[in-house]
């Protein structure tokens, strides 16, 4: 599958956001009508057109010096990497060099999120709205959407963000990873046997390698990593680099024989990358579960 193009959660250093369930009665957000009409909205937000008699902020008078003038704006649904890469083969024709290529969406039910694609004269710039893989018992009205991963300019971030808050009355937040998340993460893939849960509980030391690494800094530095003023604020491996203000970027699965097979879970290592990108959903829904709470205490205080 060389020539399909990449799945687009692997390979890319995004910006993580927390995002509260997006309201959308009557229409799914992930419906055909929907994408096209937020599509659509969107655009014209970009360009500084009005939408519903309101002039929105931006326009591409402030990206054009860097990208170019707004081309497309396009929303679809995409699926897990599998129905990914059936989606978008490319098929041959009747001689060799016949190529065409297949861009069929999934069903709703196969979807895993939202993509959001700006193109530009010469930049593309992306977001993904990722799907809750678990989610509690929906309200009506509500999709749960927690994650949202950014690519673009802070005007076109921005931008972005507003329009999303405003179109599905949600609230959107970084995603601050906690020192917790970042070490059992990286406790996971140098075991290579990711499972349903990820073990975030204070302290973040745990696992053999954290533990050695904190008796080597304790013994060589005169300092804890179980200090409470000191903080994890990135880890990075093989597998992937997470940071503790929300930048994240996952490397696609290895081919098997790209692997040492002496000793290595090939299962659990192809899993690897799909396991990330969904305890980080795990992750954006309890950080905003417990920000609702905070707001609660807070409103209740007052």
């Amino acid at each position: 599958m060389e020539n399909d193009p990449p799945y687009p959660v692997y390979g890319t250093t995004y910006t993580a956001f927390r995002v509260s369930p997006l309201y959308h009665r009557p229409s799914n957000p992930s419906s055909d009508l929907s994408l096209s009409q937020h599509a659509r909205r969107l655009r014209d937000v970009l360009r500084g057109d009005s939408v519903r008699g309101v002039q929105l902020s931006t326009g591409d008078s402030m990206v054009a010096p860097v990208t170019g003038t707004l081309q497309r704006c396009t929303w679809e649904r995409f699926g897990d990497e599998p129905t990914w890469h059936r989606a978008h083969a490319f098929t041959v024709g009747e001689h060799e060099d016949d190529l065409s290529q297949s861009t069929e969406q999934p069903t709703l039910a196969e979807a895993v999120g939202i993509r959001i694609e700006l193109q530009y004269d010469r930049a593309v710039h992306s977001a993904l709205l990722l799907k809750d893989p678990e989610p509690s018992s929906p309200t009506p009205g509500f999709s749960s959407f927690p994650l949202l991963l950014l690519r673009m300019p802070t005007h076109l971030r921005d931008t972005v963000i507003e329009y999303l808050q405003r179109a599905f009355d949600a609230h959107i937040a970084p995603l601050r990873l906690r020192s917790a998340f970042l070490t059992a993460s990286l406790e996971r893939s140098f075991a290579s046997s990711p499972n349903d849960d990820l073990a975030t509980t204070d302290p973040p030391i745990s696992g053999p390698f954290t533990a050695a690494l904190d008796r080597y800094i304790s013994e060589h530095l005169a300092f804890s990593l179980r200090h409470p003023a000191v903080s994890v604020i990135k880890v990075a491996c093989a597998q992937f680099a997470f940071t503790a203000e929300g930048k994240v970027k996952i490397t696609p699965p290895m081919d098997s024989d790209q692997l040492d097979h002496s000793g290595v879970d090939l299962d659990a290592t192809e899993r690897m990358p799909e396991w990330l990108y969904k305890v980080l959903i795990k992750e954006a829904r309890t950080s905003q579960s417990a920000v609702a709470m905070e707001d609660v205490a807070t409103k209740v205080a007052g």
